[in-house]
C-alpha cells in the first residue's frame, strides 16, 4: 500500500459519511424550517472541511513528490484530525424531530 493511497481513503471515508448524513437529512419535506437549518449547518461544515482538505491535499502531494515522508505524515495526521473534527461537528448538530 502506498502512502499516497491512505489519505485518499481517509478523505473518501469521511466524505462518504458526510454525504450519507446530508442525504439522510435531506429526506422528506423541504418546507420544514428545522430541517432546512440542519442542512444549512451541515453544508457549512462540509464547505469548511473541503477548503481545508484541498489545501492539505496539495501540501501532502508536494511532500510526497519531494520525497519528504515526514512532512507527508504530519499533513496526513493533521487531515485525519480535521476530518474527525468535521464529523464531530456533524454529530453535534441537532437532528430535526422525526428525522433521527
Amino acid at each position: 500500500m502506498s502512502v499516497k493511497s491512505r489519505p485518499g481513503r481517509v478523505v473518501a471515508a469521511g466524505a462518504a459519511f458526510i454525504v450519507g448524513a446530508l442525504i439522510f437529512a435531506g429526506c422528506g419535506s423541504d418546507s420544514d424550517s428545522a430541517k432546512d437549518d440542519f442542512v444549512a449547518q451541515a453544508n457549512t461544515i462540509c464547505a469548511d472541511y473541503e477548503k481545508e482538505s484541498a489545501a492539505a491535499e496539495q501540501d501532502f502531494t508536494q511532500a510526497i513528490n519531494a520525497g519528504d515522508l515526514e512532512t507527508a505524515a504530519v499533513v496526513f495526521e493533521d487531515q485525519a484530525s480535521a476530518m474527525t473534527a468535521a464529523v464531530d461537528e456533524m454529530e453535534a448538530l441537532e437532528v430535526p424531530e422525526g428525522d433521527e
